[in-house]
């Protein structure tokens, strides 16, 4: 997946940090993707098939887990560096984009950052990136409509103002007839 891209972790918004993991600091064991079909499904008396009601779907957290060594990256500093860098996404709870390459494209959440110093140039990593949006997912656009001009806004009006004295008429009319209904049946029983 991906061959030869690296992971990148970008925020965007805030200070706009960003983290890229290449090489040796990628995931030991590739990363997992999926997620569910968001449903409720509710079983009607008289019915032998259930009506479900689809809600959309749901992205699985992402788990990368890995290693910074100095000695892989050619230089000391570098394991505490990566560490730092990726505390600071977590910490910073900013909106942040995850990209290896354009194979995998999610936005969300640096939701939990753990670390392993095994040695000050060995330190062990697992992050946990809480998707919010995937990158194939269907976006809605926004429904366009003309403005209305004052004429048709005052058509509108008038439209209403009609419909409202109607109203009022056709409910003094319930109430008539509800008023006789009961006056009857008082003097019928």
């Amino acid at each position: 997946m991906a061959d030869g891209q690296p992971i990148i972790i970008r925020e965007l918004e805030g200070q706009r940090r960003e983290v890229v993991l290449a090489g040796t600091d990628l995931p030991e064991q590739g990363l997992e993707v999926g997620g569910a079909l968001r449903t409720v499904r509710t079983h009607y008396p008289g019915s032998r098939r259930a009506s479900t009601q689809v809600l959309g779907t749901e992205e699985s957290d992402l788990e990368l887990q890995g290693l910074f060594r100095d000695d892989w990256a050619g230089f000391a500093g570098w394991a505490l560096a990566q560490m730092g860098a990726l505390r600071a996404l977590y910490t910073g709870q900013r909106y942040c984009e995850l990209a290896w390459g354009e194979t995998l494209v999610r936005r969300g959440y640096v939701k939990r950052a753990v670390f392993v110093l095994h040695r000050e140039a060995v330190v062990g990593y697992r992050l946990v990136f809480e998707v919010a949006e995937a990158d194939e997912a269907e976006v809605v656009s926004p429904v366009e409509f003309e403005t209305a001009t004052p004429e048709d806004l005052s058509l509108a009006l008038k439209a209403l103002r009609f419909a409202v004295d109607h109203l009022d008429e056709a409910v003094a009319a319930v109430n008539t007839v509800q008023a006789a209904w009961g006056a009857y049946r008082r003097a019928t029983s």
